[in-house]
């Protein structure tokens, strides 16, 4: 139902609070067998939303919010880009394959691509919280891609066999823990 109120329309699928919310909810829960099917499923929301085209010439890991059912980016007006989704999804994705080893691989499909984005653009301007204001200083995306890239480091070694992303992710951590 989209008629939500005098706020306006609020059915939508909002990256940030998605990863944020997933998380809470995986920790939330006694056993993994009380989360795994609603889990598994925002791990292949996942993979559809963030490979696909954005229409709002962002890089789609970037997008702050999806239309539902359809699964495609907002196309109207709003703060973009937000940069502390990538780092976000990756935490949770590592926390449920952590939870949850047989979907580690597919998982880690999702978090390279997102801890690629963040070390590479961890300096890039970017909306607020309250998506008011850009800028490229931001302690709370500076601090959630530290701790995506600090646990991705042991997550590349450990599930990804990749030593050069591990490395990478370690040393632009540093860097970040320097600017904080």
């Amino acid at each position: 139902d989209h008629n939500t109120g005098p706020g306006g329309d609020y059915y939508f699928a909002w990256a940030r609070d998605g990863a944020l919310s997933m998380n809470a909810y995986l920790q939330s829960k006694p056993n993994l067998a009380d989360a795994e099917q609603k889990m598994d499923s925002w791990l292949s929301w996942l993979e559809r939303s963030q490979n696909q085209p954005d229409p709002n010439n962002i890089d789609i890991l970037t997008e702050p919010k999806y239309v539902i059912p359809e699964g495609k980016p907002y196309p109207g007006g709003w703060c973009r880009p937000q940069n502390d989704g990538p780092g976000l999804r990756a935490i949770t994705a590592m926390a449920y394959a952590k939870a949850k080893p047989s979907v580690a691989q597919k998982a880690w499909g999702i978090i390279k691509q997102d801890l690629d984005w963040v070390a590479a653009n961890y300096t890039s301007a970017g909306c607020d919280l309250w998506e008011e204001v850009k800028s490229d200083d931001f302690f709370w995306n500076r601090y959630t891609m530290r701790k995506a890239l600090l646990q991705g480091a042991d997550f590349a070694k450990s599930v990804g066999s990749d030593e050069s992303r591990a490395s990478t992710y370690k040393s632009v951590a540093g860097t970040i823990t320097n600017l904080l």
